[in-house]
């Protein structure tokens, strides 16, 4: 399945709705995203990915046929961790298993190593996801370690994996 990594926009709005409907999915991220999600906080949403002057962050959406169909941002440390960056990764249900993902992750990387000054990507995978260690793996992601009791996802405290792959 082909898909492309672009800058959001407000043309998404209903494709973001209509993905962040999933409960799954939201259970599954990095943020306490509301639920229901709703235009407002789409608008949002996609809002903070079009204002960001990509200095300290690059956020994209992944693309099917020009629909939205998930995003992945890279976040950029500061003082001491300013050559470390953050992966973040969300896809719709339907769109996950066909290696989308996995090629996301690949551009994504390859791009942020070359257009900033890092050393390291990391990637913190949560209880409710155990097939993205298996997919940021196939990427060349090694584990790291857990932090303990070190991620809240609703009402619930978690332990959570890191993963990391070195320029």
């Amino acid at each position: 399945m082909e898909f492309e990594l672009v800058r959001w926009s407000n043309s998404f709005i209903d494709d973001l709705i209509e993905s962040m409907s999933d409960r799954s999915l939201l259970d599954s991220t990095r943020e306490n995203y509301p639920y229901p999600f709703r235009m407002p906080h789409a608008v949002y949403y996609i809002e903070q990915r079009i204002l960001n002057d990509e200095e300290k962050q690059c956020c994209r959406a992944i693309t099917v046929d020009g629909r939205a169909v998930g995003g992945i941002d890279i976040l950029i440390g500061s003082d001491t961790a300013q050559h470390t960056a953050e992966l973040l990764i969300w896809i719709r249900k339907e769109y996950r298993s066909h290696g989308i993902g996995r090629r996301a992750v690949e551009q994504m990387c390859k791009y942020a190593f070359s257009h900033y000054r890092l050393d390291r990507i990391e990637g913190k995978i949560y209880p409710s996801n155990p097939a993205a260690e298996k997919m940021l793996h196939k990427v060349g992601f090694e584990y790291e370690g857990t932090l303990r009791k070190a991620v809240t996802l609703g009402d619930r405290v978690y332990d959570c994996r890191i993963m990391s792959v070195i320029k």
